[in-house]
């Protein structure tokens, strides 16, 4: 976009958001719809550690981890 001369571009990712999962790519990796997500951070029926900016939801996938590791119920050591 140009404005008065000056080249400005617009980022293609939200700034401060690299290395976070959409609420999709969240679904996909715990093998769950994004309804089910949405419906959990909703409700607070499960504690899925997320990150709120503005109106979307993003999800780092080393929490995703540790949660998954806190829901096992025989954890192999």
């Amino acid at each position: 976009m140009k404005t008065a001369g000056i080249s400005i571009e617009t980022p293609k990712v939200i700034p401060g958001t690299a290395g976070l999962m959409t609420r999709d790519e969240a679904g996909k990796f715990l093998r769950l719809s994004p309804a089910t997500l949405a419906n959990w951070s909703c409700t607070g029926k499960q504690k899925v550690p997320t990150i709120k900016l503005g109106k979307r939801c993003f999800y780092r996938q080393d929490q995703l981890e540790k949660w998954l590791e806190s829901r096992a119920i025989n954890q192999i050591f």
